[in-house]
């Protein structure tokens, strides 16, 4: 089975800058980390490639190639190759423009299964795993919970989903579009000390409008049918932290706030 996760490398939440007269993030000179949501779904595919060792994992992600050293980093935890698509000319891409550029890249080189997260951190539309489907003609389901390994090496997934609270179980054919969210069940990998400075050039692909032949006017901001009207940041209030002692007292006020909140 060959499983192609795609990866958003996003900027870091808490030095986020905005181009006001464009409305569109200023990526140039932040920090990348990678979307947990995405983190999440790569993590579920090593899982399965970890009971089935014959399973090949690769990642794909736009953006960047100031990413590169977060994108080795993901390749030397086993994964098995990784593309990344990386060009000017696709800077300030719509959801629509950037999910026809990753349907163009999968289409040449269709696996078993597609694994996404399902939201993003740095826009939350959630638009393109249903587009990428859309696209490519595959069946699509979010919000993912937890995938049956045992089920998922023949024609058959079987996945649990978060449903408004619920957690509901589904079956769907493959080959599929399916999208995590982030859950305690899936954790990536350590790097093993001895892959810290292994050379993974080898398992790297950069691709390029050279290689994917989309039209100049098709891709970016001059092909984004989107427009924004307005940004806005979120307004994080700060809660206060109180730091108890390990002693009497502080076991007792433990007790008196979880039993006023309802935990016990």
């Amino acid at each position: 089975m060959k499983i192609i996760c795609l990866i958003k490398f996003i900027p870091d939440v808490e030095n986020i800058q905005f181009d006001k007269k464009k409305n569109v993030l200023m990526r140039e000179n932040s920090r990348l980390t990678v979307n947990p949501d995405d983190e999440t779904a790569l993590a579920a595919a090593l899982k399965v490639k970890e009971k089935n060792p014959e399973t090949v994992v690769e990642i794909l992600s736009m953006g960047p190639e100031r990413a590169i050293p977060k994108f080795q980093d993901l390749l030397r935890r086993d994964v098995d190759k990784g593309v990344l698509i990386s060009d000017p000319l696709y800077v300030g891409s719509d959801t629509f423009v950037t999910s026809r550029i990753l349907g163009t890249c999968l289409s040449k080189r269709m696996p078993d299964c597609i694994f996404t997260g399902t939201h993003s951190l740095d826009g939350d539309t959630s638009h393109v795993p249903a587009q990428i489907a859309e696209l490519l003609n595959l069946s699509h389901i979010n919000n993912v919970l937890n995938i049956d390994i045992d089920q998922l090496m023949g024609d058959k997934a079987v996945v649990k989903v978060n449903s408004e609270g619920e957690t509901l179980e589904f079956r769907m054919s493959l080959p599929a579009v399916i999208s995590f969210e982030k859950s305690k069940e899936y954790k990536m990998p350590y790097i093993r000390y001895e892959e810290f400075q292994r050379d993974v050039n080898e398992k790297m692909e950069i691709l390029t409008n050279h290689h994917l032949q989309m039209k100049e006017e098709e891709v970016g901001l001059q092909g984004s049918m989107t427009e924004v009207e307005k940004t806005f940041m979120k307004n994080v209030i700060e809660k206060e932290s109180i730091i108890v002692n390990n002693d009497d007292e502080g076991i007792e006020y433990v007790y008196k706030f979880l039993k006023e909140k309802g935990y016990l």
